[in-house]
């Protein structure tokens, strides 16, 4: 890939993806740990969701910032060690670029190892696919670089990426719907008789 504009549009498509999963299990997380969970979360489903959604999440940020030989071909180690995007970024946002990615590669390979056992190849010490969470700092984290990162060839670009939040406000006002249902301060309409136009 050799075109600068097209790999930052497609990983900005991936973190768009990324911070999406991540508002929803950050969410989820809170929610299913707080001593007044909703009574919706008491449904299997929304820990199923969360495990779902946070694997997925694993695999995209492993695709933006593991760096490996056939290493993904959006990955952001490419904006500076692709000699043709280096130099189309300029070469000192390159060299930033790779400043903030060498100084988390403690972080990075954790993911990596994560990703390569237990997400991605199923890994597993045991039968089970065990919902761990105690990486999700390093991953929240590793979300908040890449976006910097994006940010700063974005304006070398002249482009301003935006991640507007869509699924998380979805799931809040269906918590809140299903809350007030519960407490029969709204009642579901009634579709049956509603005649069709």
């Amino acid at each position: 890939m050799n075109d600068l504009n097209d790999l930052l549009s497609k990983q900005a498509l991936i973190l768009w993806l990324l911070k999406e999963k991540l508002q929803v299990v950050n969410y989820l997380i809170e929610e299913l740990s707080s001593n007044t969970t909703p009574f919706l979360f008491q449904n299997h489903f929304f820990i199923n969701t969360t495990h779902l959604y946070f694997r997925s999440a694993i695999i995209d940020l492993g695709a933006l910032v593991i760096a490996r030989e056939n290493a993904h071909k959006n990955n952001m180690h490419l904006l500076y060690s692709n000699p043709i995007l280096a130099i189309q970024l300029s070469q000192p946002i390159a060299n930033q670029i790779q400043n903030i990615l060498d100084a988390e590669k403690g972080d990075i390979k954790i993911i990596h190892t994560l990703r390569d056992t237990s997400m991605a190849h199923y890994d597993l010490p045991d039968q089970s696919l065990a919902f761990e969470t105690d990486q999700l700092p390093v991953v929240n984290h590793l979300c908040d670089i890449c976006t910097q990162i994006l940010e700063i060839a974005g304006r070398q670009q002249n482009t301003e990426f935006v991640f507007p939040p869509e699924n998380l406000e979805s799931l809040q006002r269906l918590v809140k719907d299903t809350e007030h249902l519960r407490k029969g301060q709204r009642q579901f309409p009634d579709i049956a008789n509603q005649r069709r136009t």
